[in-house]
This record gives structure tokens, C-alpha cells and sequence, in this order.
């Protein structure tokens, strides 16, 4: 296919200017880290662009990624977060494949008033929540503060106040669980005990966990906040 056959090829695959918003499109585009500088190929047969950006670069905000084939790397990836990059990814339908935030995509006044806006919203994901813990612990108390979720609270902080007491109980009641493993294991591994890590340094937070459950546990809920944030992504969109 020559540039007599689609005569646009040439203009479309022009040298590009840098702005806010970078495209890379056409066949076996990659994104690379490479010396530090994020190092972007992209184009069609003999049309093709290699363009450099550096750490100090601030025209880039987003990324958009539609070309048909290639690849982007864990490096590249990480590379666009720390300099407030998003990176958005579409197959050749437009539909959307990934969305990856930049750390300063964050606007914590908005997410507020977002949370603020719809005590409906909270109380639905709350009644959800706390539905699935009486399920599964069958703790008469929770059944009770489930009752008053759904009847007797009107205001955001009710909720989460609520929220708070049962995972408390809910917790508290699958403590001791037996856990089998194969093979030996540490003894601390065959009990659920606190959600709490047992690294001094890390306090009261299960952000640093030492046993398999709470490792699974965290995972579990990072991949179930990654697909809450895309279905917002999609909504918005």
C-alpha cells in the first residue's frame, strides 16, 4: 500500500506536534523507557514516528493508545504515573481496553462532593456489604445494624458509622478459622486472626500483610477498586 493508493497516509503520519494529548496509532507501536526518557513509536509502513519525552516534560497530560498492534511496558507504564501522565487504551473499535490514571489525576475535592451528592449510593453499597458479611458470619448483631441501615439513617456519616461497628463484629466472628495449607507452614498462617498487620512499623493497617488470607484479601479488593474505577471511567465517558 503506497502513499498513490491512499494519498492521506503522508499527511495522517506527518511529523506530529507535541500537545496536551498524544495519539499513537498504526501498526507495531511500542512505548519503552529507554535512558530515562519515555521513548514512543508509532505509525504505518514506511510513515513511522519515534518521539522522546522527559521527566521535565509538561505538555503531555494523556496518552491514547488505538493503534492496532504492539506493545507498552511495565516501565513505560509506571514512567507515565510518576510524571502525572494518563494513559487511555482503545481497540480499533474505540472501545475502551484500560484507563490508567496519573498520580495527579486525584482531585480530592471532587471525589468528595461526589460522595457527598448521593446518600442513596452509599447506603445501596453499604446494605450490599453488610448483607454479604451477615451471610457469611450469621452475627444477630449485624442483622441489626443491617435493619437500621436500611430504615433508620439518613446521613452519610450514620452510614459509615454503621459500616465501621459491623466489620468490627464481622470480623471478630470468623476469627480462630481454621486455614489448610500443604506442607508446614508458619503457625500464624493456619488461623484468621485481625485484619490488622502484625509489622510494628506498619500500625493498625492491612495494607502490609504477613499471612496468605490477608495478602488474598488485598489483592481482592485492589482488583475489585480497579473495576469500580473503570465502570466510573465508562459511565462518565
Amino acid at each position: 500500500m503506497t502513499d498513490a493508493e491512499i494519498p492521506e497516509l503522508a499527511e495522517i503520519f506527518a511529523p506530529r506536534t507535541i500537545g496536551p494529548a498524544l495519539v499513537v496509532e498504526g501498526f507495531g507501536a511500542k512505548l519503552t523507557v529507554e535512558r530515562g526518557q519515555l521513548v514512543i513509536h508509532d505509525g504505518f509502513g514506511p510513515h513511522r514516528h519515534t518521539d522522546q519525552l522527559s521527566r521535565i516534560e509538561r505538555r503531555v497530560k494523556r496518552i491514547i493508545i488505538k493503534a492496532v498492534d504492539g506493545y507498552v511496558t511495565i516501565d513505560a507504564m509506571k514512567w507515565c504515573k510518576n510524571v502525572g501522565i494518563s494513559v487511555v487504551m482503545l481497540d480499533p473499535a474505540g472501545d475502551v481496553l484500560m484507563t490508567s490514571p496519573a498520580d495527579t489525576y486525584y482531585e480530592g475535592r471532587l471525589h468528595r462532593a461526589q460522595a457527598l451528592g448521593s446518600t442513596a449510593a452509599v447506603r445501596y453499597i453499604m446494605d450490599r456489604k453488610i448483607t454479604g458479611q451477615y451471610e457469611v458470619s450469621g452475627h444477630p448483631k449485624i442483622k441489626d445494624h443491617l435493619i437500621r441501615l436500611q430504615h433508620d439513617v439518613d446521613t452519610i456519616p450514620e452510614i459509615t458509622a454503621i459500616e465501621a461497628k459491623t466489620s468490627r463484629l464481622y470480623w471478630g466472628s470468623i476469627r480462630g478459622t481454621q486455614v489448610k495449607f500443604r506442607g508446614d507452614v508458619p503457625d500464624h498462617w493456619t488461623t484468621l486472626q485481625t485484619r490488622s498487620s502484625a509489622l510494628q512499623y506498619a500500625g493498625k493497617t492491612p495494607r502490609k500483610a504477613t499471612t496468605p488470607f490477608n495478602a488474598s484479601l488485598n489483592l481482592g479488593y485492589s482488583i475489585g477498586y480497579a473495576e469500580a474505577r473503570l465502570a466510573c471511567h465508562a459511565l462518565v465517558s
